[in-house]
């Protein structure tokens, strides 16, 4: 009997990422113009409105491009798909899929091969900055547990990422890049979920992408932000600003009786009270994270801090 398995192409036992389409290259390319087409509309961010506009924002932008753009991202296409996308995608990638593409990696080893297996990353962020970060899924593999001594290797992996991407370091070559990934467990029930935030050279989290914030768990993130700000941080200035202990909890029941005393209105936006993310509705987690990620990117010294524990 003939066989003709040779001839077929290989397939990849995991698929990561999708094909590259003209409409997503130009979603890419004109993201500030569709968020223009809908803050015109007011349409929020987060919000049921916003799945229901959003496609329509995009047509027409589209509508709105010239023949000579429309070619530019057919051309794209087939660069983006043979090669390699931007920069820009990539880091969007990252910031979106890369936790996911994590978990299904180590989901398969787990499954298939019996394996364990813990995912030390780096990646560039949409501006051009290194970050690094861990992956630990084992405490949901059978009998598993987290790998706890990775901060061990944090050092030594920052400065390797550091010299692979050739970015971040100090002119004189000195200096050690203190990114690193803020890591907590969300429980809800007996279905636990894991987030995870970047943060930056003074080890504060940084917000994701709010654009995409309603294909994400906006509770989650804004207890994973929360409670990055209570634990101790990578910099030694950045201490002051913390509990001191790495696996304190954040006491939200006493939050709840007096938030006040804890962090100052200044951190806030208007009107909004500083509760545990689960007694806020959507639209106050949207706007209350939105307010944190305009000031980190306009006012980074005063984005958040507690001021007792």
């Amino acid at each position: 009997m003939y066989n003709n398995s040779q001839s077929q192409a290989w397939k990849a036992l995991v698929k990561y990422g999708s094909k590259w389409m003209a409409l997503k290259v130009i979603k890419l390319q004109h993201k500030k113009d569709i968020q223009q087409v809908l803050g015109k509309a007011t349409i929020q961010p987060g919000t049921s409105a916003m799945i229901k506009h959003y496609q329509l924002a995009i047509q027409k932008v589209v509508q709105l491009l010239t023949k000579a753009e429309l070619d530019q991202a057919a051309h794209l296409v087939k660069e983006w798909n043979e090669i390699k996308p931007p920069p820009k995608a990539q880091a969007e990638a990252a910031t979106s899929k890369g936790q996911k593409y994590a978990k299904q990696f180590v989901d398969d080893m787990w499954k298939q091969c019996g394996m364990r297996v813990v995912i030390m990353s780096a990646w560039k962020d949409k501006d051009g900055k290194v970050m690094v970060g861990v992956n630990d899924f084992n405490d949901k593999l059978g009998n598993g547990e987290l790998y706890l001594d990775w901060e061990d290797l944090h050092g030594k992996w920052s400065a390797y990422a550091k010299k692979a991407f050739g970015a971040n370091g100090m002119e004189d070559g000195s200096g050690e890049d203190e990114a690193s990934q803020t890591t907590v467990k969300a429980q809800k029930g007996k279905k636990r979920s894991q987030f995870s935030l970047s943060t930056n050279d003074d080890g504060m989290p940084i917000l994701p992408n709010l654009l995409d914030l309603w294909t994400q768990k906006p509770k989650d993130i804004m207890r994973v932000f929360i409670t990055g700000h209570y634990h101790p941080c990578q910099s030694p200035w950045s201490m002051s600003l913390a509990c001191g202990k790495m696996n304190a909890s954040v006491p939200w029941a006493a939050i709840a009786d007096n938030w006040a005393s804890y962090v100052s209105s200044k951190y806030l936006p208007p009107n909004i009270l500083f509760k545990e993310p689960t007694r806020l509705t959507h639209h106050k987690l949207i706007e209350t994270l939105e307010f944190w990620k305009e000031q980190q990117q306009e006012h980074p010294e005063y984005v958040f801090q507690f001021q007792r524990w």
